[in-house]
């Protein structure tokens, strides 16, 4: 990403044909397989109450409950952004010729053995569809997968009536316990 966020390709990056940054430009990664996406949603909602009135006064007192456990949302078929962004930056090959990620040497153009970044496959988005490697779909994908869970709790407790009398008529008003 340049400093304001925009993605890129450096002309860095031993694949770059251009030698330039490349700001614009999209490529539906086919290799990767159909898009996909499962998620699997249980929700439950309980609610409970009473309510009455004694001697002109009404009261009531509720409680309620909610929650919708995600156990699993599944996606397929897409990137991991900071992984397609590692293999894109900085790479060319090593001492050995084999392509990899870090910052060349600009006299040499081999990236030193310091400079190579473990555990990072640098990837080519400039081949046609079908061109992306078995080990370079493997480092930018993977399975995607989350949990997580809504809830909500509850309770009220109100209660309403005269309070007593004024010259214009009866003051009336109400008092209201919200608990979340």
């Amino acid at each position: 990403m340049l400093p304001d966020g925009t993605p890129y390709v450096p002309a860095t990056n031993y694949y770059n044909p251009f030698g330039i940054d490349i700001t614009l430009g999209g490529r539906r990664l086919v290799e990767l397989g159909p898009r996909g996406f499962a998620q699997r949603v249980d929700t439950w909602r309980a609610l409970a109450g009473v309510r009455g009135e004694v001697g002109g006064w009404h009261w009531e007192v509720f409680g309620r409950q909610h929650r919708t456990p995600m156990p699993l949302t599944r996606e397929s078929g897409t990137a991991i952004a900071g992984r397609v962004a590692a293999g894109v930056d900085a790479s060319g090959p090593d001492s050995t010729g084999r392509i990899v990620c870090g910052l060349p040497d600009p006299l040499t153009g081999i990236v030193p053995t310091n400079a190579v970044i473990d555990d990072c496959v640098p990837i080519n988005l400039f081949g046609g569809a079908g061109t992306i490697t078995q080990d370079q779909v493997d480092f930018m994908s993977g399975p995607r997968r989350d949990n997580g869970h809504n809830s909500q709790r509850l309770a009220n407790a109100q209660i309403a009536g005269p309070w007593g009398r004024l010259p214009g008529g009866t003051f009336s008003g109400s008092l209201a316990r919200i608990s979340p």
